[in-house]
């Protein structure tokens, strides 16, 4: 026994065999069913489920009608319902007899055969086809119940039809309940139609440390007049003995850690029909007390068994919780080799790798096996002083095969307590955290690459378990967390890829963490450990103050002064370019990254820059951190680009296929492993390669920062993308698992490069990393996370920004609202409403936000769980302050949000409240026993700011207190006093064209902790198309502010006339459809649109509509020739696919080439999330003229 003093308290390091017991009771957890099925943890006939009220139920094959493709029909299976499934389907109907009017919602149990987006159609009763994603939950090679849609429908005979069910993906059954609450994705087991005469249950195989003897099988069930019989299985369910009344006696143990037990439950309904209930399992044995070495401190307890090295429990003895079951072995170490230059991987499970034995010492464990013979395994896990243990594993390779992956550590069956109330965080692009992960799907990442860091958390209230791996050599590795067999608890893992070659050794070094408090527990872990290595980000100091930016795709270059300074009005000035490469232009993304002709050239770019930069604007570029394509030498066209149209300074710089093959990646079978290849061209190249490494540097440096001038470089995917294994060691890196590595290393040269060039030099990446974050200065996370407050906490430091970019669950306010909330910066497009009143709200605290440390929740509630809340401290010399931001979508009334406060910040000075439309509330902070209660006021984004100690300089804050329309004979102007003294602000308002009037001076006072406020008049409003807006200047001692006050029509350029940056769109609106090259341009004061038979196309601007409230619509239109695909209209957009439209336009009597006005009025809907004004020319072949529309609501 040894004896430590840490923290405060005495810890005591006991390693020892476990205590005596002569019977150990264990949980067998269900895990399937025929006939029969299992959920939470309790398993019942199938019957049970069928009769419930509102449920309907078929099998697949006894559809009404089935329309197979040639060749195929229904396939028997006996993992089916009925013993068969269908496949290769072009129809399937199904007619149903509808009990209850009511809203119904469909699953199908299906099996998808491999990764990748699967959709079918369905309708019913002939209406219109919707479109259901069958991959949404990404589970492959199983069965599983998958949503379908949800249907209001009648009583009486109804038809659901199933069309284009094809590709592989196969079905079983369908059912429909009326109970929104029932979920059958969380079901285990095979289902039937009707009632059976019996049913049976299986568990999970468990493994005892060790038995000298099987006592009994317990039961808990409710039988409800039906039968329960056992029987169990020492064999993996290959043979079965009986247990008569549950006793065991007879079933042979054999004592050396080998034994396994299966128990399969027999179930047969009563008289009545009803099924019995099975709650839970449980055998009693007979365990040795030499079956454990266990290394305990008074915070937890880690057991290994000591017959066969494996992990048999880990608990936290303060919150009395085993999180994997005590006392059950489950093997926590598997290897993968490969004869050296073979292209296949030699997979050596956890039951494959042989324990030699174990020594036990004061300091800890140590434990040995062998795997193929001649490959050492050590494993040494040694207690620190508080709820971390370290796990330090040798891999000593005497054999002639290489390691190239090694995976360690397994922790399987893991929960706390019942399962359904725990949560998993993962490291993905910032953060996963999946609730229940046990009846989810498998969670994967890989780090260094979308894997942002390297750790992960399972805990609920009473506590967690944190894993993490501990390698500043960054060996690429996949965490995971997938549902253990039983689905009531979880395994997780890592898995590194690396080489370890015949006569080598290596260590990998870990950390296991049973503690109190939830996940953030585990990032202040984490966040100590990289501190150690880790260097802090250096960003640029114009990127500190930054906002974000305005994202362009195929601009003119010669409009990027333009594009500056309308994004400047809405409150950024920095344009990041995603298409101005060669073989972007249209689409974003390319990988050869000369300046397109079509956009303005080299030249071009290079004077658009130097433009925007004297106007105080920055310029960033997109690359990519792994693509080429392959045939560029030799390609007579660069996508839209051709060849002869680059200069031949840019044609020396496509690399020749010789370039290609030196410096792709070598995958372990040695292919080039394409990426969109057949599209495209694209391939993965080995961003560790010093070929690839350099490509990247001299473009982002010497090209983009040097002779183009651009303030820095976007990288894709660098921080989002799988870190692939490279076998191709010729290329400089020393390991197959350097893609993180590798990365990092590319960065810093990049970084260092780019900044002997220009000082502000700026690094961009998608995604984020922990190590990437050394040099990375900005990380674009949009729609790659669903909790990036994982990373924000864990790393407060690095900066993050979000919005409009990529695919999203997220609807466009939603979007906006998270980075709000978060704390991102914004990725914008031009013109977005959102966007431009959540940047004004932001520009409220960000002299506080963005300095400070980001704290999330933690001390933090909000009596209303629909607001979310997160706040961050900051603490500056002659600052400090507390922010607070809410996302209060529903802009709840009357909610309010209590912040536990840290020590020596008990008592704020002053408490404002900032809204989005200009709500400025100043209040007497309240402190109760240490906590503050702050108000959330009814506005859908909304921010708090406590004051505790501010300078002169920025004493006084000035903004608009409304966001003012046509029809507002005046602007209101707020002046905010953050000091403890009054303070008297001289001010001067001076208007911009086309404003007329406004322009003054006056004299303010404002007093301490509080506002004040006065109006402009801004001169006449009537028929503005574009934001106006008013300059404010203020002074006082110590201190000045130039602010702005706007004019912002809700309805920009209605007449279609203005193009300030000449790129043939009208301002303000854009072009859309199923093709992204919609021709179009501005003719004699209109702008028109050339119709294509095979593309959906459009311009449109989202607008701002009150809920029913009626509005005049009107417009011009011109055509060449009688269509009724030209059209006008007003689009209310409802849940996630609804459309309302308003259309008008649509005759197919028009006459060609004639102005014509149309006219209507009509009522916005109570329920739209967004709305939008739309010129259409849809598959026609006409050119189609659109002027002076109009939009305004009916008094």
């Amino acid at each position: 026994m040894m004896v430590r003093m840490a923290l405060g308290w005495i810890a005591l390091v006991v390693v020892m065999p476990a205590v005596r017991a002569d019977v150990v009771r264990s949980a067998m957890r269900l895990s399937e069913g025929r006939q029969a099925y299992v959920q939470h943890g309790v398993g019942a006939l199938w019957s049970d489920l069928a009769s419930r009220p509102g449920l309907l139920y078929r099998e697949a094959e006894s559809a009404d009608a089935l329309a197979f493709l040639p060749g195929h029909q229904v396939v028997a299976d006996d993992l089916c319902g009925g013993g068969a499934m269908i496949e290769q389907v072009e129809e399937a109907r199904f007619d149903l007899a509808i009990a209850s009017a009511g809203r119904y919602h469909g699953w199908a149990r299906l099996w998808l055969p491999r990764p990748g987006s699967w959709t079918h159609e369905e309708s019913f009763d002939g209406g219109g086809r919707r479109t259901i994603r069958d991959s949404a939950r990404w589970v492959f090679g199983s069965w599983l119940w998958s949503p379908l849609g949800d249907y209001e429908l009648k009583a009486g005979a109804q038809t659901f039809t199933l069309h284009g069910w094809r590709g592989g993906a196969r079905l079983d059954a369908i059912l429909f309940s009326a109970d929104p609450d029932f979920d059958p994705s969380t079901i285990a087991g095979i289902p039937t139609a009707g009632a059976a005469d019996r049913g049976h249950i299986s568990t999970v195989d468990i493994g005892p440390s060790a038995v000298t003897a099987w006592r009994r099988l317990e039961i808990a069930v409710d039988l409800q007049g039906g039968e329960c019989q056992a029987e169990v299985s020492t064999d993996g369910g290959r043979t079965w003995l009986p247990a008569p009344g549950g006793d065991l006696s007879a079933v042979p143990a054999r004592g050396d850690g080998h034994d396994r037990l299966r128990a399969r439950l027999e179930l047969r309904p009563g008289a009545d029909g009803a099924s019995p209930r099975v709650r839970g399992v449980t055998v009693a044995y007979d365990l040795p007390a030499d079956a454990e070495a266990v290394v305990s401190t008074p915070r937890y307890r880690v057991a290994f068994a000591r017959r066969t090295g494996a992990l048999a429990g880990l608990s936290n003895l303060e919150t009395g919780v085993d999180v994997t079951p005590p006392h059950l072995q489950e093997p926590c170490l598997g290897l993968a080799l490969r004869e050296p230059g073979a292209t296949e991987l030699l997979e050596v499970t956890p039951e494959e790798v042989l324990f030699q034995g174990l020594d036990e010492s004061s300091g800890g464990l140590t434990l040995r096996w062998l795997a193929a013979r001649d490959i050492e395994l050590r494993l040494e896990v040694t207690p620190d002083g508080g709820e971390l243990s370290t796990w330090l594993l040798g891999v000593h390779n005497r054999s002639a095969l290489e390691v190239v992956r090694i995976d360690f550590p397994l922790i399987r069956e893991a929960a706390l307590g019942d399962c359904r109330d725990d949560e998993a965080v993962l490291p993905r692009t910032g953060g996963w955290r999946i609730r229940n992960p046990a009846s989810s799907k498998t969670w994967m990442t890989t780090y260094l690459g979308g894997g942002s860091m390297s750790w992960m958390d399972l805990w609920d209230a009473s506590g967690g378990l944190y894993l993490v791996m501990q390698d500043p050599t960054l060996r690429s590795t996949e965490l995971s967390c997938s549902p253990a067999a039983s689905r009531q608890a979880v395994d997780l893992s890592f898995r590194t890829h690396t080489l370890v070659r015949p006569g080598a050794q290596c260590e990998r070094r870990f950390q296991v963490g049973l503690h109190r408090g939830d996940w953030h527990w585990a990032a202040d872990r984490y966040r100590e450990w990289a501190a150690t290595w880790l260097k802090p980000p250096q960003p640029p100091a114009w990127l500190r103050d930054c906002d974000g930016w305005v994202g362009l795709l195929g601009a003119p270059f010669a409009a990027m002064p333009a594009k500056l300074a309308q994004a400047q009005r809405e409150g950024f000035d920095y344009l990041q370019y995603w298409s101005q490469m060669a073989d972007g232009i249209d689409q974003c993304c390319g990988n050869f990254y000369w300046p397109a002709p079509a956009l303005g050239g080299a030249e071009g770019f290079t004077s658009g820059i130097g433009k925007v930069r004297q106007a105080g604007g920055k310029v960033t570029g997109y690359m990519n951190c792994q693509t080429w394509t392959r045939d560029s030498w030799t390609n007579e066209l660069l996508r839209r680009t051709p060849r002869a149209d680059l200069p031949a300074q840019a044609q020396e710089l496509l690399r020749p296929l010789e370039w290609f093959e030196r410096w792709r990646l070598y995958p372990l079978d040695g292919q080039p492993l394409g990426y969109y290849a057949d599209t495209l061209g694209w391939y993965i190249m080995c961003p560790a390669s010093t070929g690839f490494s350099e490509h990247l540097r001299f473009w982002m440096a010497d090209m983009y920062g040097g002779l183009f001038r651009t303030d820095g470089v976007y990288l894709d995917q660098a921080g989002a993308t799988q870190a692939k294994p490279c076998y191709n060691l010729d290329h400089g890196h020393d390991d197959i698992g350097s893609w993180g590595a590798g990365m990092v290393e590319m960065l810093r040269q990049v970084r260092e490069a780019g900044r002997r060039i220009n000082p502000d030099y700026l690094i961009a990446i998608e995604g984020c990393g922990d190590a990437l974050g050394q040099y990375a200065d900005l990380h674009l996370i949009s729609g790659l996370c669903t909790h990036p407050e994982v990373y924000h906490y864990t790393f407060p430091d690095h900066i993050l920004i979000s919005g409009l970019s990529n695919n999203s669950p997220l609807n466009r306010h939603q979007r906006v609202s998270r980075a709000f909330l978060n704390g991102d910066r914004f990725d914008s497009r031009l013109h977005d409403a959102g966007m431009i009143a959540a940047v004004r709200l932001r520009q409220r605290v960000k002299a506080w936000l963005y300095p400070g440390r980001f704290m999330d929740t933690v001390g933090l509630e909000v009596s209303d769980e629909a607001v979310l809340a997160r706040w961050n401290l900051c603490e500056l010399p002659g600052e400090r302050a507390i922010v607070v931001a809410f996302d209060n979508e529903s802009a709840r009334a009357d909610a309010h949000a209590t912040l536990a406060l840290p020590a020596g910040w008990e008592q704020p000075r002053h408490l404002y409240l900032f809204g989005l439309g200009g709500e400025v509330v100043a209040m007497r902070p309240t402190v109760a026993a240490g906590k503050i209660r702050i108000p959330v006021i009814a506005s859908t984004l909304s921010a708090a700011l406590l004051v505790y100690e501010t300078t002169p300089a920025r004493q006084v804050d000035l903004f608009q207190r409304d966001l003012a329309q046509p029809g507002q004979t005046a602007l209101q102007i707020a002046a905010v006093n953050l000091g403890t003294a009054d303070v008297t602000i001289a001010v001067e308002t001076t208007p911009e064209a086309p404003l007329t009037g406004g322009a003054g001076r006056l004299t303010l006072s404002v007093p301490a902790g509080g506002t004040s406020a006065w109006q402009v008049e801004p001169g006449p409003l009537d028929g503005l198309q574009q934001p106006a807006r008013l300059r404010i200047n203020a002074t006082w001692p110590g201190g000045q502010r130039q602010a702005w006050a706007e004019v912002r029509p809700f309805f920009l350029n209605s007449r279609l006339i203005l193009d300030a940056d000449e790129d043939g769109k009208p301002d303000y609106w854009q072009a859309g459809g199923t093709t992204a090259a919609v021709e179009h341009g501005l003719e004699d004061g209109a702008v028109v649109v050339v119709g294509k038979p095979k593309e959906f196309q459009y311009l449109n601007q989202h607008v701002t509509l009150e809920p029913r409230t009626t509005y005049r619509f009107a417009g011009w239109i011109r055509r060449s020739a009688p269509s009724a695909q030209v059209s006008i209209a007003v689009v209310e957009f409802i849940g996630e696919r609804g459309l309302r439209v308003h259309r008008l336009g649509d005759d197919e009597t028009a006459p060609a080439d004639t102005w014509q006005r149309f006219e209507k009025t009509f009522t916005t809907g109570g329920d739209f999330r967004a709305s939008a004004v739309y010129l259409y020319n849809v598959h026609s072949e006409v050119k189609a003229w659109y002027r002076d529309l109009e939009l305004e609501k009916v008094p």
